[in-house]
């Protein structure tokens, strides 16, 4: 994905919260449950760039304007 190539290829909560437009909390909470792909060093959760940007390539974004149905 063009662009993503500024971010570095390891990256920390906030890093891959701004790559992906999400807020810091939000980053915290998808990885601690297991949807962003991420690995735990130490108390630390890092990020592969490239892991990352697979892992968004297959999510399903609804179109603009309409909610996911709950």
């Amino acid at each position: 994905m063009k662009g993503f190539e500024r971010y570095p290829p390891i990256l920390d909560l906030p890093g891959v919260a701004d790559m992906l437009g999400l807020s810091i909390d939000e980053a915290r909470r998808m990885s601690g449950e297991g949807w962003i792909p991420s690995t735990l060093v130490g108390e630390r959760r890092l990020f592969r760039r490239d892991e990352v940007l697979d892992w968004f390539r297959t999510q399903q974004v609804p179109p603009a304007g309409l909610e996911p149905s709950s």
